[in-house]
């Protein structure tokens, strides 16, 4: 985060178990050991993205940020000399749906890094693909998940049709006890359902059958080729 090409590490948590928000903090690393915790004075909704939203090779911090711990917003901070350097609010982003996905990727296939958010509209999710700089954004395209869906869990990125361009991964629930679970690609501007056999009793787990503070970690997918055939496979967590 400071630029030293030493890994840092940043800490989001809570001070009471029944607050609604996260603070947040720095332990700074110099390869051998980490600093004591430096806490920065601003809070967050969600767990916040790293990514680096203007191109300069230093990370950043993507969420839903307060100063205030009241009102939160859509927001980007920039770091210097282990300080928060700049608050780049995104005045014409809406805000940013809960436990959701914000990533740089290349969905356009420009070979250039865009900005991917998932935000709140009426209460359901949206994305969003906009050009960077993070400083004069603009949009390039939105779409819905798939029509039906329940709940969408973390969007994951990968070719999984080895065409050389990045697909839309999005596992998703098509009801709210998840008993119908599915995975969706989204590949030449469509949704596609991966034809996965779950099995009649495996699925995506609900938040609710995790003890605290696991309840808090949105479900997610891992891509990767774990097989080394040459093919990407994916690793959820399921419930049997």
């Amino acid at each position: 985060f400071d630029g030293d090409s030493k890994l840092d590490l940043f800490i989001i948590y809570k001070t009471e178990s029944d607050e609604s928000f996260y603070s947040g903090g720095f332990l700074w690393g110099d390869r051998i050991k980490l600093s004591d915790l430096q806490p920065i004075p601003y809070s967050f909704q969600t767990i916040p993205t790293t990514l680096d939203a203007n191109g300069d090779s230093y990370v950043e911090l993507l969420g839903m940020i307060s100063n205030d711990q009241i009102n939160f917003k859509p927001a980007c901070l920039t770091f210097k000399n282990r300080t928060v350097y700049n608050v780049e609010t995104l005045n014409n982003v809406d805000d940013l749906f809960p436990s959701s996905t914000q990533a740089t990727v290349d969905l356009n296939h420009d070979l250039v890094a865009d900005l991917f958010l998932t935000i709140n509209h009426n209460n359901k999710p949206k994305f969003r693909l906009y050009e960077l700089p993070i400083t004069k954004m603009t949009l390039i395209v939105e779409y819905d998940p798939p029509d039906d869906v329940a709940i969408c869990h973390l969007s994951t990125f990968a070719d999984i049709d080895a065409d050389g361009e990045l697909e839309h991964i999005l596992p998703v629930c098509m009801n709210f006890d998840c008993s119908d679970s599915r995975i969706y690609v989204r590949d030449n501007n469509k949704w596609y359902k991966l034809p996965i056999d779950f099995g009649k009793d495996l699925r995506f787990p609900s938040k609710n059958e995790f003890p605290p503070p696991f309840d808090q970690i949105p479900i997610s997918i891992k891509v990767a080729d774990y097989n080394l055939d040459g093919f990407p496979d994916m690793v959820a967590v399921m419930k049997n």
